[in-house]
C-alpha cells in the first residue's frame, strides 16, 4: 500500500511540472510569502506556496470564498519541506469547472493580503483553453520575469516544438554591470550555429517580432532593411560568445542595442542545424512573454505605486507588470481608475532622488485631457509641459532616433494601432515622483502599462 501511494504522490509532482506554468507571482519573503504558482492539471488546480512562515492561500469563485488553503493543516496537502507546501484541488471536490474563473491570493496567517497585489487584490485564473481567457501557454514554454534587469525560461519536456538537432532545455536573459548577458543551454552537446534575435527599438525591425538586432555566434548585426521584410543587416561589431559542451554564453553592452542603456528589450533564441534547417526557436510563442526593463523605475523595488481610485473589479498590478498586449479576463489586462476622484492619477514615489527623461505610457482608451506632475524638492506637485509623442505617419517627420516618435503640440487622437504615448521630459530632470494624471472630470483613465526611464 505504502508503495502505491509513494508511485501516485510521484506521478502527482512529475504533473506539477511537466508542463507549463499557469501563473507565478514573487513576494519580499519578509512581509509576505517568497512565491505563489497554480497550475491547471487534468481534472483540477496545483498550488506551490514558498513561504518561511505559516501562510494561506484563499481561493474564491464569483467573489465568494470557496476554500482556504493552511501551510498548517495536512487538508489537499501533498508535501511540505525547506518552506515548499504543495496541495492538489481536484475538481470533484471543489465543484469547479475548467472554464470557471477563480479569484486567488495569498498572505502570511498573521498578515494581510499581500501576494499577488500590494493592494491585496486577487489574481484571476482560469483552465479555459480559449485564446481570449488563458493564463496557459498551450506551448509549454516556463517563462519567469524576476526582476526588470533578469528573465529566465525553461523547456523541462522538450515540448515546445519536435526534437531538433538543437533542442534548447532552458536559458536566460539577463543584465549586469552594464552588459546584457544572455545564456541558452540545449539538451545535447551543441553541433549547430546559435542565433539570438533582440527586439528593442518600438515599431521597427525585421518582420512580424520587429526585430533590431541579430547575434549570429560572435557577430551581432542591426536590421537594415528598407521595408519589414527585406533580409538586410548591417554588421555592429562582434561580442563575446563562449560555446562549452551545451551552452552558450553571449556578453555586450547593453548600450550597443540600447541607446540609453534604458528601455524594453525582447530576445528569442534559435537554433540552427546543419544545411539552413531551423532547429528550436524560444521563447517563441504563448500569450504572456515577460521582457527585460532596465531603468525602469516605475516597477522597480523601492518605488511606491498608489492610485487615486480602483475601478470596480480591477486591479493595480498591471500598471507595471510588463504585459501590454496580453489577452486574457478584460479587468486584468489593464488598471482603470474609479470614477469617482479626480483628477484620476497613477503615482509612482522613488526611495530617493531619480534623473528622469521620460514616461512611457500604454492606453487601453486615449483620455481626454493626460497630464503629468513630478515631485519637487519641496514634497508638492508640479506640472511638467506636456509634450506627447506619438508613433509618426508617412506625412510627419520622424524626430525621435530611439522611439521612431513625432513630437506632437496638440492632443492626439490615437487609432487602434497608436495605443503608445512618450512623454518627453526637459533634459536633467531629477524627481521624487512622477504622475500620470486624466485632468477633464468627464474622462476616465484606463491604462495597460506604465514604464518610467
Amino acid at each position: 500500500m505504502k508503495k502505491f501511494v509513494v508511485i501516485v504522490f510521484c506521478m502527482l509532482l512529475g504533473t506539477v511540472f511537466a508542463f507549463d506554468r499557469d501563473f507565478s507571482v514573487s513576494g519580499s519573503g519578509k512581509n509576505a510569502p517568497r512565491r505563489l504558482q497554480v497550475f491547471r492539471r487534468g481534472k483540477g488546480y496545483t498550488f506551490v506556496l514558498e513561504s518561511a512562515k505559516p501562510a494561506k492561500v484563499m481561493i474564491k469563485k464569483a467573489g465568494k470564498m470557496l476554500l482556504t488553503l493552511s501551510t498548517l493543516e495536512e487538508k489537499h496537502r501533498l508535501s511540505q519541506k525547506d518552506g515548499e507546501t504543495i496541495w492538489f484541488l481536484p475538481d470533484s471536490v471543489t465543484g469547479v469547472k475548467d472554464t470557471d474563473f477563480l479569484d486567488v491570493c495569498t498572505s502570511f496567517i498573521d498578515g494581510k493580503h499581500f501576494l499577488p497585489d500590494v493592494s491585496g487584490e486577487e489574481l484571476q485564473i482560469s483552465g479555459r483553453k480559449g485564446r481570449e481567457y488563458s493564463w496557459n501557454d498551450e506551448n509549454g514554454t516556463i517563462l519567469e520575469q524576476i526582476s526588470n534587469s533578469c528573465i529566465v525560461f525553461s523547456d523541462p519536456v522538450g515540448d515546445i516544438t519536435q526534437r531538433t538537432c538543437g533542442d534548447l532545455l532552458s536559458g536566460k536573459a539577463e543584465i549586469v554591470n552594464g552588459n546584457l548577458i544572455l545564456t541558452a543551454v540545449l539538451r545535447d552537446k551543441i553541433t549547430c550555429n546559435m542565433r539570438v534575435w533582440i527586439d528593442s527599438i518600438p515599431e521597427k525591425g525585421y518582420s512580424g517580432d520587429g526585430t533590431d538586432f541579430m547575434l549570429d555566434n560572435h557577430r551581432l548585426t542591426r536590421f537594415a532593411g528598407d521595408h519589414k521584410n527585406q533580409w538586410k543587416w548591417q554588421i555592429v561589431s562582434n561580442v563575446s560568445f563562449r560555446k562549452n559542451s551545451n551552452t552558450c554564453i553571449w556578453t555586450l553592452p547593453l548600450e550597443k542595442v540600447r541607446p540609453h542603456a534604458s528601455g524594453r528589450l525582447k530576445v528569442r533564441f534559435q537554433t540552427l542545424c546543419p544545411k539552413g534547417n531551423c532547429g528550436d526557436y524560444m521563447p517563441g510563442h504563448g500569450k504572456i512573454l515577460p521582457v527585460l526593463r532596465p531603468g525602469n523605475l516605475a516597477s522597480e523595488k523601492g518605488t511606491v505605486v498608489s492610485v487615486s481610485s480602483l475601478h470596480p473589479q480591477y486591479k493595480i498590478y498591471p500598471l507595471t507588470d510588463g504585459q501590454t498586449s496580453r489577452r486574457i479576463h478584460w479587468c486584468f489586462e489593464s488598471f482603470a481608475a474609479g470614477s469617482t476622484a479626480h483628477p484620476r492619477f497613477a503615482e509612482f514615489s522613488f526611495d530617493g532622488p531619480k534623473k528622469v527623461r521620460m514616461v512611457t505610457v500604454w492606453w487601453e482608451s486615449f483620455p481626454k485631457k493626460p497630464a503629468l506632475q513630478i515631485l519637487d524638492a519641496d514634497g508638492k506637485w508640479k506640472d511638467i509641459p506636456l509634450v506627447i509623442t506619438a508613433r509618426g505617419s508617412e506625412s510627419a517627420p520622424q524626430k525621435d532616433n530611439e522611439t521612431g516618435a513625432v513630437v506632437q503640440t496638440a492632443q492626439i487622437k490615437l487609432e487602434k494601432n497608436q495605443e503608445k504615448s512618450f512623454f518627453a521630459l526637459p533634459d536633467g530632470i531629477v524627481t521624487r515622483g512622477v504622475r500620470v494624471l486624466e485632468m477633464e472630470k468627464s474622462g476616465s483613465l484606463w491604462v495597460r502599462e506604465i514604464e518610467i526611464y
